[in-house]
């Protein structure tokens, strides 16, 4: 059978991950491909925000920097399509960038997802990390489920790359807005995206032509704004402004903060202290 596409799978697995596991910053190397069963995740890929949670379907390609944490479950899948083979391969070794795919498929695939069909990206990744490794590149059905999953994957793109037409800059000032007034709570991309009546990642391309970043990075820096604002104008303590504010954890409020804005709370506070 002839397949379109014909790479080497560097890993597949089923991955449990313990109860708020950080991940350090690394690059990516390869293609990766995972499918989320259970948890929630916070993760950044080349800087822009990300809730992952169950049935998100997360797709990095090597150069990108991607850091997280979270606990959750997934599939991992990795893949090269240059012809080479690692054995022994893990994700975090210090190995070479592989080279870019040369294919306008992987321009149209969105970072982050959920597709349609999750039962069918269950069954192909249970099946994928069935199959013993190294040899399961000699497996007679590996590299159908392979293709049959980058069909999927395609197909399931579309939807996110379907123009709406009907969005305009008042649809993004009513998410602004709605950020203005709700930013203490616990908001999703999914909420914002209901509230511009699009999709997220149409919501997400608009958002990073107007602002430069994504609708969660906008928000984010909505709060920490907020922040500084309750740091010089109020004696509030700075765990009650962390929650004031949106922010659920303070020790990553205080890790976003110094490097937004390259100096910590107290800091900041001090030093508008100083200056009154």
């Amino acid at each position: 059978m002839e397949y379109i596409f014909h790479p080497t799978i560097l890993e597949s697995r089923y991955y449990v991950v313990p109860n708020r596991f950080v991940s350090p910053a690394r690059i990516v190397k390869d293609y990766e491909f995972d499918f989320y069963i259970d948890g929630e995740r916070e993760m950044w890929i080349d800087d822009v925000y990300y809730t992952i949670n169950a049935g998100s379907l997360i797709i990095r390609t090597p150069g990108q920097k991607a850091y997280s944490r979270g606990d959750y479950n997934c599939y991992m899948l990795t893949l090269d399509f240059s012809n080479r083979f690692l054995p022994n391969y893990s994700r975090n070794k210090s190995l070479e960038i592989q080279p870019l795919y040369d294919s306008p498929i992987w321009k149209m695939l969105p970072t982050v997802f959920k597709p349609a069909h999750s039962d069918d990206y269950i069954r192909i990744f249970k099946s994928l990390a069935t199959i013993n490794m190294p040899d399961i590149n000699d497996h007679p059905h590996a590299i159908a489920l392979v293709n049959e999953l980058l069909h999927l994957i395609v197909a399931d793109s579309y939807y996110y790359h379907t123009p709406q037409i009907n969005f305009s800059k008042d649809d993004i000032d009513k998410v602004c807005n709605y950020i203005k007034f709700h930013y203490s709570e616990n908001i999703t991309l999914d909420e914002l995206a209901d509230i511009a009546h699009i999709n997220k990642n149409y919501l997400i391309r608009k958002f990073k032509k107007q602002f430069n970043l994504s609708p969660i990075s906008y928000l984010i820096q909505y709060r920490l704004d907020m922040a500084k604002k309750l740091l010089s104008k109020t004696d509030l303590p700075i765990k009650t402004i962390v929650f004031q504010c949106g922010f659920n954890d303070y020790s990553y409020f205080c890790f976003l903060f110094k490097k937004t804005f390259s100096i910590t709370p107290a800091q900041y506070r001090a030093s508008k202290i100083m200056t009154e």
